[in-house]
């Protein structure tokens, strides 16, 4: 299954750097962010002032330049570039595929990935399923876990944000949509008939990994508690544009991914 590249950029931050501090430094690493299918639109200045903050932060604390980069459109396979990058941030099922590239987790956000396919109709009675972009999390948890627990067929529509699938779901389009747990309640709200027919499961969240091609054990280790120990006005920021809650980071262990990383493994030879 050919993925769209998750975090390479077609639109690009500057270096956020004084030129002092650029020819300072013999490392130059670069951070390739990809914020989520919610936030795949945010206007560039946003998103250049959300990740300003963590930019000088860790181009001070680390002795690194690092380039923030996204990508909000056409994201094809990143490491197949010829110039791969330093490190990484995006969704969990972006850190999935980057792992099994062999790029290592440093640290994640402490909030595990929770969703669920709701509906205001029987599991029985679900026939059409709406999801969000078909590279989100939601889509690969959501269409595995349909496909293993519905004996029936089922077709997916898939939509560009779970806003549209909520809208789709109460226009009665789609018999259910796939949402995250904090979109379902905001559903619930408006539309109180609208409950879980499958919870899917729970995984590792939004991920920063590094390249053991760019970078040293010893670089690893001080990113990962730089992200750790970041400072609260540096995550605030980062969360706006974001598309998940981000209390605070968490050791990122191997493990934490196993589970998305069998069903990438799945759907990929489903595919192939």
């Amino acid at each position: 299954m050919r993925r769209r590249d998750l975090l390479i950029g077609a639109c690009t931050l500057p270096v956020l750097f004084t030129a002092q501090n650029v020819f300072a430094r013999s490392v130059v690493h670069r951070l390739y962010v990809y914020p989520g299918t919610g936030k795949a639109k945010i206007p560039y200045s946003d998103f250049m002032s959300g990740f300003r903050p963590f930019a000088n932060a860790f181009g001070d604390s680390l002795h690194l330049n690092v380039r923030l980069e996204r990508s909000i459109e056409k994201l094809y396979e990143t490491l197949a570039s010829d110039n791969p990058p330093s490190f990484v941030f995006g969704p969990p099922q972006s850190a999935a595929f980057f792992m099994e590239a062999g790029l290592i987790p440093l640290a994640r956000v402490s909030q595990k990935a929770v969703g669920m396919i709701v509906s205001d109709k029987p599991l029985s009675e679900v026939k059409k399923i709406g999801y969000p972009d078909p590279e989100s999390w939601l889509a690969i948890v959501g269409k595995y876990s349909a496909d293993q627990i519905i004996k029936t067929k089922t077709e997916a529509v898939y939509y560009n944000t779970q806003g549209e699938v909520m809208l789709a779901l109460k226009a009665g389009i789609i018999d259910a949509a796939c949402l995250r747990n904090n979109t379902v309640k905001k559903l619930q709200l408006t539309t109180p008939t609208v409950k879980s027919v499958i919870n899917l499961p729970t995984t590792a969240d939004f991920t920063f990994l590094a390249n053991p091609d760019k970078t040293t054990p010893e670089e690893r280790e001080q990113f990962r508690l730089l992200v750790i120990n970041m400072a609260d006005v540096v995550r605030d920021a980062m969360a706006k544009v974001v598309h998940v809650p981000l209390e605070k980071f968490v050791v990122a262990e191997s493990g934490d991914y196993d589970v998305l990383r069998q069903i990438i493994r799945i759907q990929e030879a489903k595919n192939s």
